[in-house]
């Protein structure tokens, strides 16, 4: 009931930025949980596993599956999207059947075509185009917490990188060459 009033709510934005935790980085990890921001300050984040990642947060299969479809319903929206490295987080959601519709903005990427000379992980773009205090550390004592923060950066990342493009004139490049490469 709650994961379906939340998924009311991140259908209102006019865009949303998602991000993904996983239980590891071998190739049978599974995604442990999900965030969605509409904002840099508004977020909210879908567990699937525990927070010790070692069992399902979910205490019956229906609930499960209730908690898929939202995530289902919010990426599958025509609203745009926004992700960080957008190719990892879509490949975990395909193989639980999830299609990302509209993504709009890989922020990694675009900051990249804007700055190749410069990193491209989303700590560095943090420091650069928020205010945002670093909070990486926080990954190994409050998984939630830190999926919530990376949405979030994210979301406020790519509202600045949008400008970013348009004054550097690679936002038609980005458009047409780069962002259907992961589209």
């Amino acid at each position: 009931e709650t994961v379906s009033r939340w998924t009311l709510e991140i259908l209102k934005g006019e865009s949303i930025s998602f991000d993904i935790e996983t239980s590891g980085l071998e190739e049978d990890a599974d995604i442990a949980c999900i965030a969605f921001a509409t904002s840099g300050w508004k977020s909210w984040c879908i567990p699937i596993l525990t927070r010790d990642k070692k069992r399902d947060y979910w205490h019956t299969t229906t609930e499960e599956m209730e908690v898929w479809r939202c995530i289902g319903d919010i990426l599958g929206s025509s609203i745009p999207k926004i992700a960080q490295n957008a190719n990892f987080d879509i490949t975990f959601l395909e193989r639980r059947g999830v299609r990302v519709n509209n993504l709009w903005m890989d922020t990694m990427n675009a900051h990249h075509l804007c700055y190749p000379e410069l990193p491209k992980a989303l700590d560095f773009q943090t420091s650069i185009y928020t205010n945002e205090p670093y909070y990486k550390w926080m990954s190994g004592t409050d998984l939630w917490k830190y999926c919530n923060l990376d949405a979030a950066v994210t979301h406020e990342v790519a509202m600045a990188l949008k400008d970013e493009m348009e004054e550097l004139k690679v936002k038609g490049f980005y458009t047409r060459v780069l962002h259907p490469l992961i589209a």
